[in-house]
């Protein structure tokens, strides 16, 4: 997961949200694969693994809280990023992102919500909502100012990415493409390119490898690159996000199951 791109600044947790994208710590055992998700909580700890030293930035240490909850109709999305940032040899900043969504279970609509802090001061915010259809769709963005983009035919917000994801593991595919919608940032929606393989010879045990590349972009280089290891259960043991100049894995230190809702 490495090439020639532009250093990208920390955007919390990737469109993967994934976060997004990933729905992290999903168990997907016998009931998954029959499309339900287990609502959890997830704490995972995170922390800086390569920097090239070119600027930009050069430390990162923190922690990630996932939420994810079934609402019958569809599923809610919480996530806190807390990381402490250093910028080349200057001191540590304190970033907090706070991304919140709701994806309706027949892939319909999508509402999103992104605010992040750096140094106790709001320094972005992001609000809109989604549609899709048989030709396509539309995002409305309200925050940081109102415009609209359009969704292509067969794009999937993140929920639904994951459960391809599943699909294409529990069937013994190792290629995906789709475009994928999740609000994290203002480039979407991404054109997601994933490799999905065994892990460790094991086969209860997967790593899926995703390019993250903007839909209207001809840019041959993902703008960045997802590497998730999970076992057959679902659970992520561990998230490594790649922006070429520099990498922050995320590993997994707690998992708390929720109480689904009664439908």
């Amino acid at each position: 997961m490495s090439g020639n791109r532009h250093p990208r600044r920390w955007t919390g947790w990737a469109p993967a949200v994934l976060l997004a994208v990933l729905a992290i710590g999903v168990p997907w055992g016998g009931e998954a694969r029959a499309g339900g998700l287990v609502d959890h909580r997830a704490t995972y700890a995170m922390k800086m693994v390569r920097s090239s030293g070119q600027g930009g930035i050069s430390g990162a240490r923190g922690a990630m809280v996932y939420e994810f909850r079934d609402t019958c109709d569809g599923w809610q999305v919480d996530t806190k990023v807390y990381l402490r940032l250093r910028s080349g040899r200057g001191p540590e900043m304190e970033s907090v992102r706070l991304v919140s969504s709701w994806e309706a279970k027949d892939g319909s609509g999508f509402r999103f919500r992104v605010t992040e802090k750096t140094g106790g001061e709001v320094s972005e915010e992001i609000r809109g909502v989604a549609v899709t259809g048989e030709d396509g769709g539309v995002a409305e963005y309200t925050r940081p100012k109102s415009f609209t983009v359009k969704l292509p035919k067969d794009t999937v917000f993140p929920t639904a990415h994951l459960r391809s994801l599943i699909k294409t593991g529990s069937d013994g595919g190792k290629h995906l493409s789709r475009v994928l919608f999740d609000g994290a940032t203002l480039e979407n929606p991404y054109v997601v390119g994933a490799q999905v393989r065994p892990r460790g010879g094991a086969p209860d045990a997967w790593r899926a490898r995703m390019a993250y590349f903007p839909f209207n972009s001809r840019a041959q280089t993902p703008e960045f690159e997802l590497g998730v290891d999970y076992g057959d259960d679902g659970v992520v043991q561990s998230v490594l996000q790649d922006f070429g100049d520099y990498r922050i894995e995320a590993r997994i230190e707690r998992l708390e199951k929720l109480d689904a809702p009664i439908c």
